[in-house]
């Protein structure tokens, strides 16, 4: 279980700011190791144990602040968010470098030229985003930065309610070719539904 809160405030109706927090939480963890080998066709077994003691892992406090603008009768939204996640206060080490805290910027916008409008191509969301992320993991004093572009496409499935297929492409890059590190361009095709309705209801008419 991991507590979190958050909250929204609104200036005007085209203004908004939220803001959430995440606290600090232990993952507890055992081990089974199964290690066997392979000799003339023959498997023999050299380890079996289970529920070995490993260390526990923790995940840090995280802080976010975001806000969005709905800019030419709510046709266009812009927003922006940036959250800390606090890697180092918790004092792990990984096996190939050491934990830092974490900064993620993310940038977006969204055009609907009109929510309820009855020619289909109208309610059609179309949508551009990036994100930079400096990474929770320093190796030979690098970090291991994630940038990225996005563009997506939602779907409606109704008229009558909020339901949508999301299709989303991405292109990014991670890493950086410095000190044995490699640098990885990478490719993101993404697939969801948001769905909205009303179930269990039935309709009456006088």
């Amino acid at each position: 279980f991991r507590a979190a809160l958050g909250s929204q405030f609104f200036i005007g109706k085209n203004f908004g700011l939220a803001a959430t927090v995440k606290f600090p939480t232990l993952l507890n963890a055992s081990q089974d190791l199964d290690v066997t080998k392979v000799v003339d066709l023959v498997e023999v077994t050299v380890q079996d144990e289970e529920d070995l003691d490993i260390d526990n892992f923790k995940l840090p406090f995280e802080a976010s602040i975001g806000f969005k603008q709905s800019l030419f009768n709510n046709k266009l939204t812009i927003n922006a968010d940036y959250k800390k996640v606090f890697w180092e206060s918790t004092h792990q080490t990984d096996n190939i470098g050491s934990f830092k805290d974490q900064d993620v910027f993310g940038a977006g916008i969204e055009y609907l030229n009109n929510n309820r409008g009855y020619k289909y191509l109208q309610r059609l969301r179309y949508r551009a985003g990036v994100t930079f992320d400096n990474g929770y993991l320093s190796i030979n004093n690098k970090s291991i930065n994630n940038q990225s572009f996005t563009l997506g496409l939602d779907v409606p499935l109704s008229l009558q309610n909020n339901s949508f297929i999301n299709i989303a492409y991405s292109y990014g890059q991670r890493g950086i070719i410095s000190s044995s590190l490699v640098k990885e361009n990478y490719h993101m095709i993404t697939v969801n539904f948001s769905l909205e309705n009303i179930w269990f209801v039935k309709s009456k008419f006088n």
